[in-house]
């Protein structure tokens, strides 16, 4: 058996966990017989020293000073002191700050004096100043006393690599290896680039960029937090793409004034070069450009796999399929998997995914027809992108890719997709989400009568792993529904399961219902919560649903008359004033389109529930005039509404099928507006209910005459008085 020491030299990197680890080689002669061993082994210098913050303010003025921290981890199991020494690159200049400043530490001075215990930080305040923006370089260099009488030493500790004599107290001063460390100050509003000793760097005021040199692992971070919002390991080449041989090549980094250009040259197709271009478009805006240089001797059909990931904790995942547009939660192992979902580029709706969680989103945003494939393989879409042909001594390039990260939600990333790709502002609620499992009834329950046919179903999103067991639902007491159960097999995207199915509400005169205290039946709309139970194998799932009974089937009565509105200025009637009374026997209201468009009577029982200036305007507060109840509305851009009283109203009986197929039966009032600024705009406003029913259903819809598009709000304000009192009236809300 032989022993020896292996002192290691303070010049020797530390290495990262994704890099191959320093080996030490050792050779063992044994009689003439040379033997060669090689181990590996990971060095951790004794003293590592980085910048704090990582995120510096940005570049506002010539001679800024910007206050940071010289952070020293001392990795040894015994305490430290010492000296730091910084060398920065031209253009900046680091000050240490006057210790008279913070009393309260002891492990710093103004000349960059420092103590640290056994594994513990020391940091020494700095500013920072410059003349412009940009990547700075510093040199950080520790003296320190190491007194290891007494004590075993620490493997990689600097040992025989230590320069320098005896220390003032009697201890070996020693020097940690040069560390560069890297001060990236962005220009206000901009973006700048940099290459530091392990990394491109591409900085703007709410996000840094790194792209690693060897292996190519790139790293999106919210420069003001911190926090991880995602990250992608480098693009693989195929098919087929695994193993992706770029993981263990280095890249060459360039850096430009607002960009990171990096290649590396493949060695499964000599003479191929694979080349990629990242900017920084916008804060949250990302863009990526793709290159194939080919110098080889042979023509290439080429695809890149790009596999993003965003976030680690409360995430949900948006993926807008033809299929559905699918929002779901991710649940690690489970959900997504991969090959369980559409992956093919024709699958998609619109080109664009997202992954949302903690406030921060990550997006990736796609052309059409420059994937193949998009499959969901870890937490977002992963496209596969499609080079065109590359002959010999061609350039290939695809339409670039874009990533949205940052603070935001899926509905900022989708915004972001239709200015791209498609060229428009987005609306809203134009996708209705789905889940990957739905469940329940394929309607809402809504009953305008005592009973109605609905169809209990199972549907998945998936495409493989697929489903057997059984639905039941449980009615709200009063509600039946007939079967209430469903058996299932093997649910897939393309097999859904469905089984019709009576929903009923008890009605007046059945046992235990008892009548209206006014004799008019049954309460009306009759509200109940359900539960739907999902069961698989080893799994049960549940979600509660709304019963509503919204009428009684019965008629609507629409009565066109003489109205009672007055001039103001001369008190007598007016000449186009003509109500429309709507009764549907337990519920009536009135609507006079002369009064401002205005439904002024909401009556149950003789009690008007609407407060209303019928059949003469007033006044209400500071508003002159005012008629009240409810009526149709535009607000200007100061949030004030625009006098629609000038303008001419008309009116006509009303009728719109409902989501259930009910027939809403009421009035209608329209008006064509004049005032400046909404000119060829008319607002009809529908005053609808049903037999039976305590609802009054409220619909604005706008039309514009003109070609050309505007933005105007609009819709129907309401004064109320429930009860008809004001005097007891109490708003209740939530937030």
């Amino acid at each position: 058996e032989h022993r020896c020491d292996l002192k290691i030299g303070a010049e020797v990197p530390q290495k990262d966990k994704d890099e191959a680890a320093n080996r030490i080689k050792t050779i063992a002669v044994v009689g003439t017989e040379a033997i060669v061993l090689e181990t590996g082994i990971r060095v951790r210098q004794p003293l590592t020293i980085d910048l704090y913050p990582g995120a510096l303010p940005p570049f506002v003025a010539k001679g800024q000073k910007i206050k940071a921290y010289i952070r020293l981890k001392n990795n040894l199991d015994r305490p430290i002191a010492g000296r730091l020494q910084i060398t920065p690159s031209p253009g900046l200049t680091v000050a240490y700050q006057d210790q008279n400043q913070d009393q309260d530490h002891q492990d710093r001075d103004q000349n960059g004096h420092f103590s640290a215990d056994a594994r513990h930080y020391a940091g020494i305040p700095v500013t920072l100043s410059c003349d412009q923006p940009g990547v700075y370089h510093l040199d950080a260099l520790a003296f320190y006393n190491d007194d290891e009488s007494g004590r075993g030493g620490v493997g990689g500790d600097g040992g025989s690599g230590g320069r320098g004599g005896r220390g003032a107290d009697g201890g070996r001063e020693r020097c940690s290896r040069i560390q560069p460390l890297t001060a990236v100050i962005v220009p206000l509003g901009g973006s700048i680039a940099g290459i530091t000793e392990k990394d491109g760097v591409l900085e703007n005021e709410a996000l840094c960029l790194k792209l690693r040199k060897h292996g190519g692992h790139f790293t999106i971070i919210d420069r003001m937090t911190g926090a991880l919002i995602g990250a992608q390991d480098i693009e693989s080449l195929g098919p087929p793409f695994w193993p992706n041989e770029f993981e263990a090549l280095p890249m060459t980094i360039e850096a430009r004034a607002d960009a990171l250009v990096a290649s590396v040259a493949s060695l499964q197709h000599p003479g191929l070069l694979f080349e990629k271009t990242i900017r920084l478009l916008s804060g949250t805006l990302i863009q990526v450009t793709y290159r194939l240089y080919n110098s080889s001797q042979e023509t290439l059909n080429l695809q890149a796999q790009v596999v993003p990931a965003g976030m680690t904790t409360r995430r949900r995942i948006a993926l807008p399929y033809k299929s559905g547009y699918l929002i779901e939660d991710i649940i690690s192992g489970e959900f997504p998997q991969e090959d369980d979902l559409p992956r093919k580029g024709d699958c998609w709706q619109e080109t664009w995914s997202a992954v949302e969680g903690d406030g921060n989103v990550l997006g990736v945003i796609w052309h059409p027809g420059s994937v193949a494939e998009a499959p969901a393989f870890s937490n977002i879409a992963c496209p596969f992108l499609q080079f065109p042909e590359v002959k010999p001594g061609q350039v290939a390039e695809i339409a670039p890719l874009y990533f949205y990260a940052g603070s935001g939600n899926i509905d900022s990333v989708r915004r972001q997709y239709t200015l791209l790709i498609e060229g428009r502002i987005a609306k809203d609620h134009e996708l209705q989400p789905r889940r990957a499992v739905e469940y329940g009834f394929d309607q809402p329950v809504l009953l305008n009568g005592n009973q109605a046919a609905r169809k209990l179903h199972v549907s998945s999103m998936r495409t493989m792993k697929s489903m057997t067991g059984t639905l039941q639902v449980t009615m709200p007491e009063g509600w039946h529904c007939q079967p209430d159960t469903l058996a299932f097999e093997n649910v897939l995207a393309a097999n859904p399961a469905a089984a019709e199915a009576i929903v009923s509400v008890s009605s007046v005169g059945e046992a235990g219902v008892a009548p209206h205290a006014n004799g008019a039946g049954a309460a009306v709309p009759e509200v109940g919560l359900g539960r739907a139970t999902l069961k698989t194998r080893g799994c049960v799932q549940t979600s509660e649903f709304a019963c509503l009974k919204i009428g009684d089937g019965s008629a609507v009565a629409v009565k066109e008359c003489p109205g009672n509105v007055r001039s103001s200025a001369s008190n007598a009637l007016a000449d186009n004033s003509r109500k429309y009374i709507v009764d549907n026997g337990l519920m009536r209201f009135i609507v006079d389109p002369a009064f401002c468009g205005s439904c002024h009577a909401l009556e149950i029982g003789g009690i008007n529930h609407l407060y209303s200036a019928y059949p003469q305007e007033g006044t209400f507060k500071s508003t002159k005039p005012w008629f009240g109840g409810i009526h149709p509305i535009f607000y200007n851009e100061r949030g004030g509404d625009v006098q629609l009283y000038r303008d001419e109203f008309s009116g006509a009986k009303a009728e719109r099928i409902g989501l259930g197929g009910q027939l809403w039966t009421g009035a209608r009032t329209r008006v064509q507006s004049k005032r400046p600024g909404f000119e060829g705009l008319i607002l009809e406003t529908e005053y609808l209910t049903l037999g039976g029913s305590r609802i009054l259903a409220v619909v604005s819809s706008l039309i514009n005459l003109s070609q050309a598009p505007v933005r105007v709000e609009s819709g129907a304000i309401a004064y109320l008085q429930p009860g008809g009192d004001l005097s007891k009236g109490m708003i209740h809300s939530e937030i």
